[in-house]
């Protein structure tokens, strides 16, 4: 069973600029108000929680002060590093998917599976 929790609007946006390479042309530097919404999804905890709503917002008010008013790069290039901070919490989360809506019309999502990687055991 699966159970699932969603942030999104409110003061959970940031200011910030970029620009896209395709097909061998890049588009001039420009920003956009982004919209932020994370959903979360596992087990449910012993409080019969996925994960705490005001932690959850806590996590991405944080993240996106350090994104607002900056210049987006693509994380793949072979020029930058990215590295992962963990955090101690949100340990029976299975999967998280954070959306960023750049116009009221489009956004961009993305999943991390959160249990890749763990061997799959089967019951005895």
């Amino acid at each position: 069973m699966s159970w699932r929790i969603l942030i999104e609007r409110g003061n959970l946006e940031f200011s910030a600029a970029h620009f896209i390479t395709f097909g061998g042309k890049c588009e001039p530097l420009h920003g956009h108000n982004y919209g932020v919404r994370v959903e979360a999804e596992g087990a449910l905890t012993t409080d019969s929680y996925v994960f705490d709503f005001v932690v959850l917002k806590d996590i991405v008010r944080t993240l996106i002060k350090d994104w607002d008013h900056r210049f987006l790069l693509p994380t793949r290039s072979p020029h930058l590093r990215v590295t992962v901070r963990a955090r101690g919490v949100g340990q029976n989360l299975a999967r998280l998917t954070v959306g960023i809506e750049e116009t009221p019309m489009q956004a961009a999502f993305y999943t991390l599976d959160l249990l890749a990687g763990e061997s799959q055991q089967s019951p005895s």
